[in-house]
């Protein structure tokens, strides 16, 4: 290395908050990413739960950022916001965790399924979307509190998804700043 670059790591997301990487490109007229600019969230999934949701979530992730939905990118080290799946365990410490079902929920964590105790559900499911329920005040990771209401959903997706990555991916999108008030897209 040279120039007084700082090392770089394994992990992606540190090598991005460390310099101008194109790693991730911001919503903000497609510049790039400095550590410390604009709020670059890093995300982590917890390994195990359904073989198809792990998948299905990194690509939602990637394909929200890429498209400028959301400042985020996909880690192995420390953790914004960690996605604990259904049948996962929570591998590592994040600012916010969203976990897929009841168990293993800790009381800070923001909880999705299709319980009545959840955060966030979904009311009704169609082959190319769903309809997401927010049921309480929901505080972002950039702060903005979201208030309850129905957001409709729209999956692009050739293959179905199971309702509950669905569910784990459009949670995911408002934790980390996608604008509701016109639908998301996953």
């Amino acid at each position: 290395m040279t120039g007084g670059s700082p090392p770089y790591t394994s992990d992606p997301c540190e090598n991005a908050r460390r310099e101008m990487l194109p790693l991730h490109i911001s919503r903000r007229a497609g510049a790039y990413c400095r550590r410390g600019e604009w709020g670059l969230f890093s995300v982590h999934i917890a390994p195990g739960g359904s073989r198809k949701t792990l998948p299905y979530l990194e690509n939602a992730i990637k394909k929200a950022s890429r498209e400028g939905l959301v400042d985020a990118a996909l880690c192995d080290g420390r953790a914004d916001l960690l996605i604990v799946p259904r049948g996962a365990a929570a591998d590592r410490e994040a600012r916010c965790r969203l976990t897929v079902g009841a168990e293993g929920a800790g009381s800070g964590d923001v909880r999705c399924g299709l319980g009545e105790g959840d955060d966030l559900t979904l009311s009704s499911i169609r082959s190319d979307g769903a309809m997401l329920s927010l049921q309480r005040d929901l505080r972002t990771l950039n702060g903005a509190l979201l208030e309850p209401q129905e957001i409709p959903v729209t999956v692009e997706a050739q293959l179905s998804p199971e309702p509950e990555a669905v569910l784990a991916a459009a949670g995911a999108m408002l934790l980390l700043g996608a604008d509701p008030s016109g639908g998301l897209r996953l």
